[in-house]
This record gives structure tokens, C-alpha cells and sequence, in this order.
């Protein structure tokens, strides 16, 4: 935690991901409202871009690790962006579920 001790600010690795845990239950709701929204529209936009994550559980640093990205079209009124990440490499069924082709 480098840049937060650059700051003079003692923050463990532990507490910053306890952080990051926490805040992304308390907007878990707030992601499934935007999901609702965007599977509603005609058409989108996805990716599934390779990532690199460090320090994953059973996996080399090395290892190629995979977000889902699904975007409304440039042309909608309400632009919205989800990404969605699993440790596996393997497609995301879910993350499309209630979309049709």
C-alpha cells in the first residue's frame, strides 16, 4: 500500500480489501437496477477482454484472467457500462441471461 503510506496514512492490505468487499455489497443493488436497464435495450455492445490479476488465488501472475463487458449503444439515451469478472476463464452464461441475440 504504497500510496496511501505516501500520504502518511497506515492502511493495511487486509483493510483496503475488506473495503472494497464491503462497498460492492452496498452497491450490489445499485448494479442489478443498471442490469435491469440495460437488458432491457435492443441492442449492445460486449467484450470479453483478457486481464492480468495479480495475486490470484491458485493461478500464476502470468495467467490470463477474462471481464465481461456489455455496454448500451452509443445512440441510446441512457449510457451504461457493467463489467463482470470470474476467476475462471470460462464464459459467463449468467452475464448475459434475458438477452437475446
Amino acid at each position: 500500500m504504497p500510496n496511501w503510506k505516501r500520504l502518511g496514512i497506515a492502511l493495511s492490505e487486509a483493510t483496503a480489501t475488506n473495503w472494497i468487499i464491503k462497498s460492492s455489497q452496498m452497491v450490489a443493488p445499485i448494479y442489478d437496477l443498471l442490469w435491469q436497464a440495460i437488458s432491457a435495450q435492443r441492442y449492445l455492445q460486449g467484450d470479453e477482454p483478457p486481464i492480468q490479476v495479480l495475486r490470484e488465488s491458485g493461478k500464476a501472475a502470468t495467467a490470463k484472467s477474462y471481464m465481461w463487458v456489455a455496454r448500451t449503444v452509443k445512440q441510446c439515451p441512457q449510457q451504461i457500462i457493467l463489467y463482470a469478472y470470474r476467476v475462471d476463464c470460462k464464459f459467463n452464461p449468467n452475464f448475459w441471461t434475458n438477452l437475446s441475440a
